[in-house]
């Protein structure tokens, strides 16, 4: 389950993405950004954190998201900008910010699919391919076998 915090202003947004099963919206709607800081600094096992670029606060966005990174490395950041906005978004890319969407062309089925990314577990990599090895053993003997098989009814 990926535990979400929301600073967006838009309540359907974040009533539409508690509907989804394997989120947890860990807490309300945050209003302003000095607000995110204080959850962050509070709740360490946060996986994504949506913000509005509208959303007021004394401290500009790329400071932002220099404090978050300094509280959080893990966590994913999703910036919904309000219009195009170049400049910005260099900025964002230079922070790791690479989930970056605009206010009018955001769709919730998108976002739900950004959030529901699979992280790759290593260790489940590894018993995978070595489950998938034993299979292909286990086959390249049987095909063996077939063979001596037949190779004895000659």
């Amino acid at each position: 389950m990926k535990k979400i915090i929301t600073a967006i202003n838009d309540p359907t947004l974040n009533a539409n993405l508690k509907k989804e099963a394997y989120i947890e919206i860990v807490c309300k709607d945050i209003q302003y950004k000095e607000a995110i800081l204080e959850i962050l600094e509070k709740k360490f096992n946060i996986d994504i954190l949506i913000i509005n670029e509208k959303l007021p606060g004394e401290i500009e966005l790329i400071n932002l998201i220099e404090k978050i990174n300094k509280l959080n490395r893990n966590i994913k950041v999703i910036i919904i900008l309000e219009k195009n906005n170049i400049k910005l978004e260099k900025e964002l890319k230079e922070k790791n910010i690479i989930n970056i969407f605009y206010n009018e062309k955001i769709e919730i089925k998108e976002l739900i699919n950004i959030i529901n990314e699979k992280e790759i577990n290593k260790e489940e990599l590894i018993e995978e391919i070595k489950r998938l090895k034993e299979i292909i053993e286990n086959k390249k003997y049987k095909k063996i076998d077939k063979k001596i098989k037949l190779n004895k009814k000659k």
